[in-house]
């Protein structure tokens, strides 16, 4: 993975680290000093863009499921079918990426039991996403605007100085700080939906399921 630039060496507010990549090894820099949040920039294959842009809103997988991650890719597989997207190739890859970063969530997290989302909205529906109160984050957008990391002070680190808020694109990868994560040297961002566009966005949310806080 290439580090457009590396917030650890900076001073100030959390940053976000900025990556451009051919695997999503340095993910694991989010438990860096400092660092609030980690993107993956990705470019899908035409034929998977095409292919999942033209896609009937209806046909679209939904999905809610709390699961241990080693059932996380059958209950996404079985979504993808159940939705009435075509079968092929196409469909497989939309499935297995998802399982993909589903265990990149459970990997990053160390959770036993992890809280999958997957779904449709509508250009209106611009609900932000806030923080997370889990340990961790993992948001991919792939219809749609993308999201948006907004980081207070910091910003997005993808050259020599901050440029405020981080916006993504379809397909890219979000991994943010959560409420319980642990540690205070950087406080967790907010996350929000990009701006409106036509059509449906189309996302996939994973957080670790937390135990409850011991009772005082």
């Amino acid at each position: 993975m290439t580090l457009v630039a590396d917030a650890t060496k900076a001073s100030g507010p959390p940053r976000v680290l900025d990556c451009r990549a051919d695997d999503p090894s340095d993910f694991a820099r989010i438990a860096q000093r400092g660092v609030a949040a980690v993107i993956w920039r990705r470019e899908a294959e035409p034929t998977f863009a095409r292919w999942l842009e033209a896609l009937d809103v209806a046909a679209l997988p939904r999905l809610r499921v709390i699961c241990p991650p080693a059932v996380a890719a059958d209950a996404l597989a079985k979504a993808c079918a159940l939705a009435g997207a075509p079968p092929g190739r196409c469909r497989d890859m939309l499935a297995g990426d998802m399982a993909a970063l589903t265990a990149i969530a459970a990997e990053l997290s160390g959770a036993a039991m992890l809280d999958v989302r997957v779904g449709a909205g509508t250009p209106d529906d611009a609900s932000p996403l806030g923080v997370s109160v889990a340990r961790l984050r993992l948001v991919c957008v792939y219809r749609g605007s993308g999201t948006v990391v907004e980081t207070g002070e910091g910003g997005c680190v993808a050259g020599p100085r901050a440029t405020g808020p981080c916006a993504t694109g379809p397909c890219d990868v979000v991994v943010a700080r959560g409420a319980r994560w642990p540690g205070v040297d950087a406080a967790p961002p907010a996350l929000r939906w990009g701006p409106k566009t036509q059509g449906a966005r189309f996302s996939l949310v994973v957080e670790p399921v937390e135990p409850p806080s011991p009772l005082n």
